[in-house]
């Protein structure tokens, strides 16, 4: 509801529909109606920005070491367990 009155059917399928497109939501029919779901959760989308902020940046290892700076104990922990984890990738 907005300001008290709910929002018309068509508003919502327009949305949806627009988000469909973009490829934010996947969607199947149902009988007549569609079925909706994300097609990335929140922390796969979280991470296709930083990738995009990542890549528009002028110098990569700078916007790097700024993020880390800003990072609390506990973030710059998770952040060395998982590259850890992660296999090396091999220099080109």
């Amino acid at each position: 509801m907005t300001r008290g009155r709910p929002v018309a059917y068509t508003t919502v399928m327009t949305v949806m529909d627009t988000l469909h497109r973009k490829g934010f939501l996947q969607r199947e029919r149902t009988g007549r109606a569609w079925s909706y779901r994300p097609s990335a959760t929140r922390e796969e989308y979280t991470a296709r920005l930083m990738r995009d902020a990542l890549e528009n940046a002028g110098d990569q290892r700078q916007a790097l070491a700024h993020f880390v700076a800003g990072m609390t104990e506990a973030e710059s922990q998770a952040l060395r367990a998982v590259l850890r984890r992660r296999p090396r990738r091999r220099a080109r």
